[in-house]
């Protein structure tokens, strides 16, 4: 064997190794969006853990009726890739009688949205969205456990964090410089592992150099044969170190790749077009304006209710409960468009939309809705507005 190939050898066998120690140092992490949607996720499951642990109080009979009512099926739909949004879940709480428990919980809560910290694990970071404070601690405690389980198992690698185990609660300051300094040596072995890296490569370009330079010295005319092969096996070598770079570019891109959860899902968010900027908290959510502008003396009427192909309930004027606005009314001729709760609609598609509308780009992740295109409805001897032409709307 040559030293050319024994140079070779060694060298492969150092970049493999690189590539396994970057591999087996990347912890996985949370990105920002993901974690504000598992807070809303999280916010849903404690708030209704924690209305059950409340259900024999005489003094809640009353709520409690209006929860199994109105609150607890839309929790039911409550998941992961799709949460319950803060906004609509606020207004359903204050609504039925848990004013108390939207501002000492729930609202509580969602302020983890503001404390996201990208330089944080993935362990770390659930460990935050899980904290509770004062009673609900205590009370919520198995509950804590169970979704600690379940998303330590989701979102984090399983060689790199323990699943099992209550969140550590009250960080001081003390653990936070800890962490930081977890962080910091965490980087500095990836930067050492770089350093070597680029240290190897050059060393053994010149000790090719050196071997050539020594035969290139003490050859003669019939050893240039025997040059011009080393030269062609020093490419041969070069190609190789491009081959094994090109597996470190991939592993590191495979690393990278771990942090997005639910992979389907985000890799769906992350091809549409840019978001748009979350709605005010003290007021409904409503549909996007018309596409087309409505004539100052036209008939306007908003429509309440939605049966089949039927619409029914008019009203003069606008509040909470419509789901649709009737326009450029003539006789018995009218077109409409979506105009209610934008947030109630995307958790019940189906309720507000079948046969009535054409969507586009329905998601789970979607947080508006678009009119693109108003139907037309015709009122019949009842009273109430058949569509005979679907309106078309998108989420975005």
């Amino acid at each position: 064997m040559t030293m050319t190939k024994k140079i070779t050898g060694l060298l492969s066998v150092l970049l493999l190794y690189c590539i396994s120690g970057i591999s087996g140092m990347a912890q996985p992490k949370i990105d920002e969006q993901s974690f504000e949607d598992l807070v809303d996720y999280v916010n849903c499951k404690y708030t209704q853990a924690y209305i059950e642990t409340v259900r024999n109080i005489p003094k809640e009979k009353v709520n409690i009726k209006k929860y199994d009512d109105s609150i607890k099926p839309k929790l039911a739909n409550n998941t992961i890739s799709n949460p319950i949004k803060f906004e609509y879940l606020s207004r359903l709480l204050k609504a039925n009688g848990w004013s108390d428990t939207e501002k000492n919980l729930f609202a509580k809560i969602n302020e983890r949205k503001n404390q996201f910290d990208k330089l944080l694990e993935c362990d770390q970071q659930i460990d935050l969205l899980l904290k509770l404070d004062g009673p609900f601690d205590e009370k919520l405690k198995s509950v804590t456990s169970e979704l600690r389980q379940e998303l330590i198992k989701q979102f984090c690698a399983s060689g790199n964090v323990q699943v099992a185990g209550p969140p550590k609660q009250n960080r001081d300051s003390g653990s936070a410089v800890k962490s930081g300094q977890k962080n910091d040596f965490g980087n500095s072995k990836l930067l050492l592992l770089l350093i070597v890296i680029i240290i190897v490569l050059a060393a053994g370009n010149i000790a090719v150099s050196l071997v050539l330079w020594q035969r290139i010295k003490t050859s003669s005319t019939a050893n240039y044969r025997n040059i011009k092969d080393i030269l062609k096996q020093n490419l041969t070598s070069i190609e190789g170190i491009k081959s094994i770079l090109q597996r470190l570019d991939q592993k590191l891109t495979s690393v990278e790749g771990k942090i997005q959860p639910s992979g389907e899902k985000l890799q769906q968010s992350g091809q549409q077009t840019e978001q748009c900027q979350p709605p005010s908290n003290d007021k409904p959510i409503i549909a996007h304006e018309p596409i087309e502008d409505v004539p100052a003396n036209s008939n306007v009427k908003y429509i309440k209710l939605k049966a089949g192909v039927y619409l029914s309930q008019e009203s003069d004027s606008k509040n909470d409960d419509c789901r649709f606005r009737l326009f450029d009314i003539n006789g018995n001729i009218a077109k409409f468009e979506f105009c209610g709760d934008e947030q109630e609609a995307i958790v019940n598609k189906n309720a507000f939309f079948d046969k009535v509308c054409e969507d586009i780009n329905y998601t789970g992740y979607a947080k508006h809705i678009e009119n693109l295109a108003p139907g037309e409805v015709q009122r019949q001897s009842d009273g109430r507005w058949q569509v005979v032409k679907k309106a078309t709307i998108r989420f975005i």
